[in-house]
């Protein structure tokens, strides 16, 4: 499926929509897009919240943003741009169906930053429910990939992992500091305790300060985000280097 871009004619706002804005991801856009002076909220979509006020989720909002929370619709007038704040999985059913009433959409999960269903069934054990629109995506790292960001009508919002590890080792592929031909590196990365995790490990501040635990050492799904288009990364796991992709 080719997606052909043409800019609507808009007042001089951008009208802007997010889909799935009551979780984590939604919260921080309400907090960045209601800040600026170029963008307008036309309208916030919650499943589980629709029909409540904004600001009796997050109290943060009041006396800033009086919008509600309101159901999902596939019919989106005179909106510039759709951000989709859903979790990995459930963006892919959403994305086919704005395709005809938007134009431009940011993706902020994983569903579409691989480059084929393949790589993606590989790695999220399941198919992907859009195929045909995997290889239409960019990848939205701008320190990359600007040019590529400001044509594109469907953006692949970048993991936090990836971007670190990627955004670290561009400039050593660029100047050939390490090449393709060697047999890799060790990228570490720490972060805080991941809200998704649900084991019987201690997860108590006093418990966990000052100490770090690995979670699942060799098999990180994040591993299937570290290729590059210019110059191929190895990562390596289970032991073995996986084959390289050519695309970030």
């Amino acid at each position: 499926m080719q997606l052909e871009f043409t800019r609507p004619r808009y007042e001089s706002l951008i009208t802007a929509e997010i889909i799935g804005a009551s979780g984590y991801s939604g919260a921080e856009l309400l907090r960045l897009l209601s800040a600026r002076n170029d963008v307008r909220l036309k309208k916030v979509t919650a499943h589980t919240f629709a029909g409540k006020k904004v600001e009796e989720l997050y109290p943060v909002f009041s006396g800033r943003l009086e919008m509600e929370f309101e159901a999902f619709s596939d019919r989106l007038e005179g909106v510039e741009v759709a951000f989709i704040a859903l979790p990995s999985g459930e963006a892919m059913n959403v994305v086919p169906q704005l395709v005809a009433s938007v134009g431009r959409m940011i993706d902020l999960s994983g569903d579409f930053r691989l480059p084929s269903p393949a790589v993606y069934e590989k790695y999220y054990q399941h198919q992907h429910a859009a195929p045909s629109l995997l290889q239409t995506a960019v990848y939205g790292l701008p320190e990359l990939f600007f040019d590529s960001i400001r044509e594109a009508r469907l953006v692949a919002n970048p993991g936090c992992y990836p971007t670190a590890a990627i955004i670290a080792l561009a400039p050593v592929l660029r100047k050939g500091i390490i090449t393709p031909r060697e047999r890799g590196g060790v990228l570490r990365s720490i972060s805080a305790l991941q809200k998704s995790t649900k084991t019987s490990a201690p997860t108590k501040s006093a418990d966990i300060s000052t100490r770090r635990k690995c979670n699942r050492f060799w098999r990180v799904k994040a591993g299937s985000l570290y290729p590059f288009r210019s110059s191929r990364i190895w990562f390596r796991s289970r032991g073995e280097f996986t084959r390289p992709f050519t695309r970030i």
